[in-house]
């Protein structure tokens, strides 16, 4: 049963209408997977932490950092902010089975795109039988 789930795919639809193939990912998977630096550890770290409203330790952690407003703290703000695409991008890398994607492709990507398939690959948007997004709160027929 693990190594079955270890290996589905949910066929998704995403905004920009484009096809995906995608298989479901923990950044826990992801980490032990891709042999990552640190910072991007420490950012799939803070990024599953979730307080009690949903928000995650990383994006708090972001906010703090821009509100302090010193030099220091937007420049580590910052850091945090492109590590968490870089994370992104190798959650989006790793999960995509079809189309077969390389990073130059990232670039292209429409950007809601890139976000809703990193959603997915980690259960946090729900996909239908059809393969469009769906509210999570939904009851299918």
């Amino acid at each position: 049963m693990a190594e079955a789930k270890r290996n589905a795919v949910v066929n998704m639809t995403a905004s920009s209408g484009t096809r995906y193939s995608v298989r479901p990912m923990t950044l826990d998977e992801l980490v032990a997977a891709n042999g990552m630096p640190d910072d991007l550890i420490r950012a799939a770290l803070l990024d599953s932490i979730r307080d009690n409203k949903g928000v995650s330790a990383l994006s708090l952690e972001i906010a703090a950092k821009l509100q302090a407003g010193d030099k220091r703290s937007l420049g580590e703000a910052t850091k945090l902010s492109r590590d968490t695409v870089a994370l992104r991008d190798r959650l989006v890398l790793a999960a995509v089975q079809a189309p077969k994607l390389k990073p130059k492709d990232l670039v292209a990507l429409d950007p809601y795109d890139l976000a809703e398939i990193a959603a997915v690959a980690q259960h946090r948007l729900i996909v239908d039988e059809e393969g469009r997004l769906a509210d999570p709160l939904a009851t299918f027929p």
